[in-house]
């Protein structure tokens, strides 16, 4: 009979109600709540956004994680350990993570591991049914399950406010620290892990062949050496570095909930407390799924028909089977899951992995400028906006409501050598323009059909044609019509000012008080000014 232990992250998303977790490949996490609420936690894991069931609506909020309510604070904790577990660059939030040690430098970026096996065997220890391995410092730790299908890793990192580990100040040598861990396949295996694995795989291979010779000679297997003890020779590994705790990209944050659902690809999902992983990067993709500490199942080949599973016994030993989804086991008794269930939802979610994968927010810069970038012109325009042209042929607008345009025209390109990137992900193609609103959405349109946005598509070919222009035959740039536009914008607004004044007045009421008369003389006076600057901006439009 295998031992059958829930993993840590799924006993503490139980612990506080969460039934299901989605981690996709931008690291956004969704989750649903036994209450019926659900969570959005952005990539970075800065902000999310939380919606609870009430009557007949929902009531939605927004916040940033290190300013989270205490109504579901510790659920968020559960979802950014969770997170942490499976995401290259972990995010550390002092007001959700207790500082759990002391024994971090504010520039700690490596720790340092043995050379060889021999080196290392003061440093391995057996914990139950795994093999662990400890840095030279003691700040590092490598667990390897009995199975060898997986592993996981611990660090201590630094817990800072605002930026990131590598900004950390501290007045004395230490700072507040926590451990961080993360799991990992035995097939994907980071580099910054792959010497100390290779030890402990190295290790373990001597093991067997002692167990098989019947050589007992396991004396340094129950203790560590002292920290101070020296090492012949060490190799370093350079440790995962935590996020900040504001992300520069917060436009991509795609925290709302829609009729369709996200149709991103899965990296990590949790569901009857079971933890699948979808390796949908490597050559052949594949699945794992865990559903305790002592089993692992694993795709056999990409479509998922046959699976492998590892299970460790009390005994210590391991017992590997393989099997066939066209031909599903029975329940069986001794074990907490079904493995029908779980060969089932593997298949279906290796299915998925042809599904487009979106960068992470974090990973992305914006509207980089590559160089040279080298400017052909440049012009202000009072009330439209600020215009650059390329030498690359590329256009971009600031407008003065804060929408952002790209525009690539190949007549004005005289540099091939210089560039303007937009972004890492986008190409526009022919007459095509990028459109970034005030609210941080994305628009691409055609400038021969601008639909909504041809206000903005008109101005832009309008000084476009004047760059195009020689410069002896063009003189100053006049976008009159941007300019009676903006002027009629500000009428508008100066109306709208005089309706809201004379909706304070109480002249519609049957009874005065002793105060309507003052409130009247307001309202006439806010009318008065109004009507002035009315009148100023008419004259100057007629001018």
């Amino acid at each position: 009979m295998a031992v059958d232990l829930k993993l840590s992250e799924v006993t503490e998303l139980e612990r506080h109600g969460l039934t299901q977790v989605i981690q996709y490949a931008d690291d956004i996490l969704e989750a649903w709540s036994n209450d019926g609420a659900r969570f959005l936690v952005s990539g970075c894991g800065t902000a999310f956004a939380h919606w609870r069931r009430l009557r007949n609506s929902w009531e939605q909020s927004h916040q940033y994680t290190h300013f989270c309510l205490s109504a579901y604070k510790d659920q968020m904790a559960a979802l950014i350990r969770l997170r942490n577990l499976y995401s290259d660059r972990p995010f550390l939030c002092s007001s959700l993570i207790n500082p759990t040690c002391s024994t971090c430098s504010p520039d700690c970026k490596y720790v340092f591991w043995p050379q060889s096996v021999s080196e290392a065997r003061p440093f391995i220890t057996a914990n139950g049914f795994s093999l662990e391995l400890r840095s030279r410092e003691g700040t590092a730790l490598v667990a390897m399950h009995q199975h060898a299908q997986s592993f996981t890793v611990s660090y201590v990192a630094p817990l800072c406010e605002g930026k990131g580990p590598l900004h950390c100040t501290s007045k004395g040598a230490n700072i507040d620290s926590c451990w961080v861990t993360q799991r990992h396949s035995i097939l994907f295996i980071p580099d910054c892990w792959r010497h100390p694995v290779s030890l402990l795989l190295e290790y373990k291979q001597q093991l067997l062949h002692i167990d098989q010779t019947g050589d007992n000679c396991r004396e340094h297997t129950s203790h560590t050496l002292p920290v101070s003890t020296p090492v012949p020779t060490a190799h370093s590994s350079h440790l995962p570095t935590a996020l900040p705790h504001s992300c520069t990209n917060t436009h991509l944050h795609q925290l709302h909930i829609t009729a369709q659902g996200r149709n991103h690809r899965v990296k990590v999902m949790y569901t009857e407390g079971i933890i699948y992983r979808l390796f949908a990067d490597c050559q052949t993709p594949f699945v794992e799924a865990t559903p305790c500490e002592s089993a692992l199942l694993r795709s056999y080949d990409p479509e998922g028909r046959f699976f492998q599973s590892w299970s460790c016994l009390p005994s210590g030993q391991v017992c590997s089977q393989l099997y066939c989804n066209d031909h599903l086991p029975p329940p069986t008794a001794h074990l907490s899951y079904s493995v029908a269930r779980v060969l089932g939802l593997g298949r279906r979610l290796l299915a998925t992995s042809s599904v487009a994968s979106v960068q992470p927010c974090w990973q992305l810069s914006s509207l980089v400028l590559q160089t040279p970038a080298l400017v052909l012109e440049s012009t202000e325009v009072p009330g439209v906006g600020s215009f650059t042209a390329f030498k690359s042929g590329w256009i971009r607008v600031c407008f003065t409501d804060r929408t952002l345009l790209d525009f690539h025209c190949p007549d004005l390109a005289v540099d091939k050598q210089s560039s303007l990137k937009v972004d890492q992900f986008t190409e526009l193609g022919p007459n095509m323009c990028r459109l970034m609103l005030p609210n941080g959405r994305y628009e691409t349109f055609s400038v021969t059909a601008p639909l909504q946005f041809a206000w903005y598509a008109h101005v832009t070919l309008c000084w476009t044609a004047w760059v195009g222009t020689p410069r002896g035959e063009r003189g100053d740039f006049i976008m009159e019509e941007g300019q009676e536009e903006d002027m009629k914008r500000k009428v508008i607004t100066e109306i709208s000012n005089i309706e809201r004044a004379l909706e304070l007045s109480p002249c519609h009421t049957a009874e005065w008080t002793a105060g309507d008369k003052s409130v009247v003389q307001d309202v006439l006076a806010r009318t008065r000014s109004a009507l002035d600057k009315t009148d100023k901006l008419l004259q100057q439009q007629n001018m």
